[in-house]
């Protein structure tokens, strides 16, 4: 097809001018978040309304939470009402983290909530395939090795089926980028024929799952990243002020971007908004499906249920002329149109103008079977049970009945919910405790609110519960609700004996494609003149297992040189109220085992300390404490993870830390049994620095803290004065731009970085003191470690650094700048960009050796007799 494309030119600079015009005027907007919350009133209701407007769909792939496009997103849903998805590779859990140190399944749990956060105001549904995140990945190859490739393009087919979008779009493309993103483009074109055919993954068929057509598969043009030499097909005006809310599309997506935290929490996101404004519209490029005759305006132009582009037309006008008799589907559609005219400046009419919609909607399933076509064809074979009807027939009766029906369905329940939230309707659902157990007996009540002006009817309640779970209704409030008066359904709740925990959350998460859902609904019926109205309610209750036990620490490092004890913590917890004793059993890393009591009155909450000295006999490897809670109803096992390595430290250092949002520096140093001191801002700033043997800089601290960019000087002339300064990495735009600049000399910092953690690694002065005291490093130290060996190497830097070691993935170039060394006055400093945090959790040892050296420089070399 031919290919359109206007370069830098009169057109975009216009826009580009409006653009900046309207966010200018709007009170500063370009810069200052407009901090959305979720739709209520008014914005709801005609929401909900507009969705009804259309049939058509659209669906954004991507590989992580933050990669969707939440612009074109919130342009199409938004704007008109178009229902709108996000199919996501995974949950992000092997991506970095700026508002903690939860790291893997448990920044995958972070993400993920987040992302729940960022698709609400988006107005977007959330789909994820649980693909397994390995980390940053640079080709489409590797990530393949990571992910099986039947399972993910049959659990892409299926959600394509379940969803059935018409469009699809997507950020991410073959060739180019992140692994994970080139499969992801790679997936959805493969998937998207598959879904089409019934020979596609035919079992899926057979469960009840039609196959589907998308009409156009969109790639992403980079644009807004600055490359406007690429040629598109589409342009979507995302700069558009949204009427409802009065901010622009783009704004809400900046809004909903700023809610994935723990990716662009301090400041990160902001620059991403400001430079994504710079381009008014989401430009994109067809690659599968046919283009409309003629100029291509639009990413649904020609298909059905397509109004917005259409002169003269507005939601539901392209559904057709009123004819002289008003037909049901007439007058549904004319209360619904009048209900959205009108929805903001008068409720009694949007009041009568909905149950009038909502009067048809009723009838019309009653009609859709008369069609004479229906009656001609044989509904089923009975002898041979089998449906009978050509292919045809049964395509067109599932469009043209069951699926309309269902809409019918959901458009009732719709209309009849906003005629409650009109008549100012509000229900609770209040239950004794938020975490219930397996076969728990609890009250549960709903609580209606009439917040309006008027009586009501309350004619029934309904109450939906997971299945296996049990309900009897003890009294039900039925009858006139007055203005501010309360009604109370109350009900017997037992959770079913069976039910399985969904806690931890790092295990829930990966259970469905779509985790979090509520799974208690409830409702009620109400009437006021003759009208039908509904209120409902839903809510999540997580299911905790009868006993839980764990250990603390969930691993440690103890040095084997150390004659300390090691102190774990047995931590029980019964969640029944009903008293029940327990016996813990514990085997210690050198195999002894201990036994000991938990009476029954101590089960609620207990915690039994359990101390542990390392025999001198223990060679370096990695064991396991284990406790084992035997109790009533079963036995429940924890474990804890123990390395045994030898890492040496001088007696008598004293360490401070610089600490960020991670943990894990002033937990490893404890390990290590180094004294630590957190330095906090008073400290950096008029403390007594010179008492430091060495100061550790966490990773991106300098993005985390001000008190550190404002004291910075004081650490450089600690340095200077015969300190030892360790900084650990940074990205590039927390440091590149710095006024003073952070480091003593010159360093700028790039994007490059060697993700496979087995590359090999060259010591390039190997007689350097950081490789010999007091550990002495060798090829063992760097096996063993996890997802990456460094990032956001330094690609330039001054010549008073020494170099010391050297490493590059595969068929690329060795970067040698994973620790730069050098003398500043009396002092050292150092920067590093290998991943220790990483290292450290994951409890490698040679990452543990690495560290003791570099926080023992300079202490005066030791003798055996002072290590430990």
């Amino acid at each position: 097809m031919a290919r359109s494309f206007v370069s830098v030119s009169i057109r975009f600079v216009l826009a580009t001018a409006i653009l900046l015009g309207v966010f200018s005027s709007l009170s500063g907007r370009a810069e200052t978040p407009v901090a959305l919350a979720p739709d209520q009133g008014m914005a709801l209701w005609g929401q909900e309304l507009l969705e009804m407007a259309t049939s058509l769909r659209l669906m954004c792939v991507a590989a992580h939470p933050d990669d969707e496009d939440s612009e074109t997103l919130a342009y199409y849903n938004r704007g008109f009402g178009v229902r709108t998805s996000v199919l996501l590779a995974n949950w992000g859990g092997g991506g970095q983290n700026e508002t903690g140190p939860e790291l893997n399944e448990e920044l995958g749990v972070i993400r993920s909530r987040e992302m729940a956060e960022a698709a609400e105001l988006l107005g977007t549904r959330i789909y994820c395939l649980n693909l397994k995140d390995f980390g940053y990945s640079k080709s489409v190859e590797e990530t393949w090795k990571f992910w099986n490739h039947n399972e993910a393009l049959e659990r892409a087919v299926r959600i394509l089926r379940q969803e059935r979008p018409d469009i699809v779009i997507t950020n991410h493309r073959v060739g180019s980028g992140h692994g994970h993103h080139q499969a992801m483009a790679q997936l959805i074109a493969e998937a998207i024929p598959l879904a089409a055919s019934p020979e596609g993954y035919s079992s899926q068929v057979e469960e009840g799952l039609s196959p589907w057509k998308v009409e156009r598969l969109f790639e992403r043009r980079r644009h807004h990243e600055g490359v406007a030499e690429e040629p598109y097909d589409v342009g979507v005006p995302v700069w558009k002020i949204d009427a409802f809310r009065g901010v622009s599309f783009q704004e809400i997506a900046g809004e909903a971007l700023l809610r994935h935290r723990s990716q662009g929490a301090k400041g990160g996101w902001e620059w991403v908004n400001r430079q994504r404004r710079l381009s008014p519209q989401d430009y994109y490029y067809l690659t599968v499906g046919d283009p409309p005759l003629g100029p291509f305006r639009d990413l649904f132009e020609e298909l059905d249920g397509y109004w917005w582009g259409k002169e003269g037309w507005g939601p539901f006008t392209h559904e057709g002329l009123v004819s002289a008799t008003p037909t049901l589907d007439d007058r549904r559609r004319e209360g619904l149109e009048k209900s959205l005219e009108i929805l903001r400046p008068n409720l009694e009419s949007l009041e009568a103008t909905l149950s009038e919609a909502l009067s048809a909607v009723k009838s019309l399933p009653s009609q859709l079977d008369e069609n004479p076509r229906w009656e001609s064809v044989p509904p089923q074979d009975v002898q041979n049970s089998r449906v009978s009807w050509s292919r045809e027939d049964e395509e067109a009766y599932q469009a043209q009945v069951i699926d309309r029906m269902r809409s019918l369905g959901r458009e009732q329940r719709v209309l009849e919910n906003m005629l409650g939230k009109i008549w100012g309707l509000e229900m609770e659902i209040q239950l004794e405790e938020e975490r219930l157990c397996p076969g728990q007996q609890l009250e549960m009540e709903l609580a209606l609110f009439n917040r309006g002006t008027e009586p009501v009817e309350v004619s029934s309640y309904s109450l939906s519960l997971p299945k296996g779970w049990q309900s009897r209704a003890r009294s039900l409030e039925i009858g006139k609700l007055g203005p501010m008066g309360t009604a109370v359904a109350s009900y017997w709740v037992q959770v079913a004996t069976g039910e399985s925990p969904t806690v931890p959350e790092t295990v829930e998460l990966y259970r469905s494609s779509q985790p979090w859902q509520p799974n208690i609904r409830a409702s009620a019926l109400v009437e006021k003149s003759e009208m039908t109205g509904s209120v409902e309610n839903e809510k999540r209750v997580e299911i905790v297992p009868l006993w839980e036990i764990w250990i603390e620490p969930e691993g440690i490092l103890v040095p084997k040189q150390s004659h300390k004890d090691t102190v774990f913590l047995v931590q029980i917890r019964r969640h029944p109220e009903t008293p029940a004793a327990g016996r813990v059993l514990v085997t210690l890393p050198d195999g002894v085992k201990r036994e000991a009591g938990v009476a029954a009155n101590q089960a609620r909450r207990a915690t039994i300390p359990v101390p542990w000295k390392c025999p001198d006999s223990t060679e370096p490897g990695t064991y396991a404490m284990s406790a084992t809670l035997v109790t009533p109803s079963g036995t429940h096992e924890a474990q804890s993870k123990v390395v045994v390595a030898e890492v040496k430290v001088p007696e008598g250092l004293r360490v401070g830390v610089v600490q960020s949002y991670d943990t894990t520096l002033p937990d490893v140093l404890a390990m290590l049994g180094v004294e630590r001191i957190p330095l906090d801002g008073f400290e950096l700033k008029n403390g007594d620095l010179s008492g430091y043997d060495t100061i550790l800089v966490d990773i991106r601290a300098y993005l985390e803290r001000e008190d550190l960019r404002e004291a910075n000087h004081r650490l450089l002339s600690y340095a200077s004065g015969g300190g030892h300064l360790v900084v650990f990495y940074h990205k590039s735009f927390d440091w590149n731009d710095a006024l003073p600049p952070y480091s003593p000399y010159p360093i700028h910092l790039s994007h490059a970085r060697v993700t496979d953690e087995r590359s090999p690694v060259t010591l390039l002065k190997p007689s350097h003191p950081l490789f010999n005291q007091p550990n002495k490093i060798g090829p063992q130290d760097w096996e063993g470690w996890v997802q990456e060996r460094g990032l956001y190497f330094p690609d330039a830097f001054d010549r008073r650094y020494e170099r010391l070691v050297s490493m590059s993935d595969p068929g690329e170039e060795p970067l040698e700048t994973g620790i730069l060394w050098a003398e500043v006055g009396k002092g050292t400093y150092v920067y590093t960009s290998l991943v220790f945090y990483r290292q450290l959790r994951a409890l490698v040892p040679g990452a543990f050796r690495l560290l003791a050296n570099l926080v023992s420089y300079p202490k005066k070399r030791a003798g055996p007799k002072d290590l430990r």
